[in-house]
């Protein structure tokens, strides 16, 4: 699930709307303050929407080129339409094709090799 609306930031805002603070661990609060948590965290996290669903590979490969956290639905926009030009179906064909480690070195190979392409640059993957 690729949150179009960055899951820290509902988190963020999440602990403002309560006013309940940031505590080092999961005990420091009590049962209610966990209920006006998850209660807030939710209703939050439905007013951006759930996200979208997407293959592994195809998440990945976002994340790789556009960072991972506050990400923006501008991002994603840009990116969707890059993979329907067909920018990415060779890589996406080849990540499809590897397997555990190997998947996500080259994954985030290409994600380098892409992001030089994008600045002009040249790398070698």
């Amino acid at each position: 699930m690729h949150h179009l609306y960055a899951f820290e930031l509902i988190m963020q805002e999440t602990f403002e709307e309560t006013g309940i603070d940031i505590r080092p661990q999961i005990n420091d609060y009590t049962q209610e303050e966990l209920d006006i948590l998850r209660e807030k965290c939710l209703e939050i996290h439905y007013r951006y929407s759930l996200g979208v669903c997407l293959k592994n590979e195809i998440h990945y490969l976002f994340h790789s080129l556009y960072g991972k956290g506050a990400n923006t639905p501008e991002q994603f926009e840009e990116f969707k339409q890059r993979c329907k030009s067909g920018e990415f179906d060779h890589i996406i064909h080849s990540l499809e094709n590897q397997k555990d480690e190997l998947y996500f070195k080259d994954l985030f190979e290409w994600g380098k090799y892409l992001q030089s392409q994008k600045e002009g640059d040249s790398i070698d993957i």
